[in-house]
């Protein structure tokens, strides 16, 4: 089952498109239609630098922080319970 996994993966790698600009199916118009309404729902359809500065300052924001806590509140025990549940036996009630 893994094999199967690991096989879509590298497909995928080679045939899903990274963003629109690098698309080589599309045309120059489809091109510049999705980047536009990308532009119009999101705003980031042109990626700016990744900058020291900007690094710095996700880091600093508390938000970032709080969600990561969140986060890890949320998937750690149900981490434990996937992993560590099966251990426990139940007694039966034979006689």
């Amino acid at each position: 089952m893994g094999a199967i996994t690991i096989g879509s993966g590298i497909i995928a790698f080679f045939l899903i498109v990274d963003f629109p600009d690098k698309s080589k199916f599309l045309t120059a118009e489809e091109t510049a239609f999705v980047i536009e309404r990308l532009n119009r729902d999101r705003g980031d359809a042109v990626p700016d630098k990744l900058t020291l500065t900007k690094t710095l300052k996700y880091f600093a924001d508390p938000r970032v922080w709080a969600f990561g806590v969140l986060f890890a509140c949320v998937t750690f025990p149900g981490a434990a319970f996937g992993f560590f549940l099966p251990i426990v036996s139940i007694p039966s009630n034979r006689s």
